[in-house]
């Protein structure tokens, strides 16, 4: 059992803490990509302050968020993925714009954009942020003092600010493709229900994992099936486990093989 020492301990702690803090990570992103971001997300805000509206302009930049979702793969992975982004960006926006008006709807309407978009990116392995943004995007939403009669102002005010981080993209894609070769595109995870849905939840993992699983496989040398009823065991038969006459391996104490 350790000591705590006092002081020294909690020097090496906050040294530790302070090393992680401030040590600078070697990335592979290059150094145009935070210009490009900038620019998706600070010029519908400056548009905004320049028609002196600045209120549109910030709902505009929220859209141009969307940039960041932009991947280092051929053009065309690029294209479809920005703008299924910029189609789900909108579409969490707008359930949370309109659940504003109904305040019993609104935490259940958060919930259901924050499991659909989890399980979304995670099938469709996107990195990093991952689904921070589509959240985001429903709770400010939900939570901005609004009129009923403003809803598609603000909703079109989003779409033209993730239009404008697409066709940024677009034109990044085509300078940055000239300077590094594009990654081949990662395919999609398996349609596994465990990964895809009961991972992207504690709730749902713990309502899964206390579901009764039946296994019924038959070894040799075993004494019972996996599973809650108890059958006897029966002997291996070496030449219907091996037909091809690899009997001969069982007689001699080699690994015993799965019978039917």
């Amino acid at each position: 059992m350790t000591r705590w020492n006092g002081g020294r301990d909690l020097h090496a702690v906050a040294r530790a803490e302070w090393d992680h803090l401030v040590r600078f990570q070697a990335s592979d992103r290059n150094w145009r990509m935070p210009l490009a971001a900038a620019l998706a997300s600070g010029l519908p805000l400056l548009i905004g302050v320049w028609l002196d509206r600045p209120d549109f302009g910030l709902v505009s930049s929220l859209g141009g968020m969307v940039f960041l979702y932009l991947p280092e793969t051929p053009l065309d992975h690029r294209m479809v993925t920005i703008m299924a982004c910029a189609f789900a960006m909108i579409g969490s926006y707008a359930l949370g714009v309109i659940s504003h008006f109904f305040p019993l709807l609104q935490i259940p309407a958060l919930t259901f954009v924050a499991a659909l978009t989890t399980m979304v990116c995670r099938y469709f392995r996107l990195p990093p942020p991952g689904c921070v943004f589509f959240v985001m995007a429903a709770a400010i939403g939900m939570y901005t003092p609004a009129e009923t009669f403003e809803t598609p102002t603000k909703v079109g005010l989003l779409a033209l600010g993730a239009l404008l981080a697409c066709l940024i993209a677009f034109f990044y894609s085509l300078a940055m493709m000239r300077l590094r070769p594009p990654q081949p595109a990662p395919p999609p995870a398996s349609a596994d229900f465990d990964f895809v849905v009961v991972s992207s939840s504690n709730r749902w993992r713990s309502a899964c994992s206390s579901a009764p699983r039946w296994r019924w496989r038959r070894r040799c040398n075993s004494n019972a099936p996996t599973g809650r009823r108890s059958v006897a065991p029966r002997s291996c038969n070496p030449r219907r486990c091996a037909p091809s006459g690899r009997g001969s391996s069982i007689a001699s104490g080699g690994p015993a093989p799965a019978c039917c």
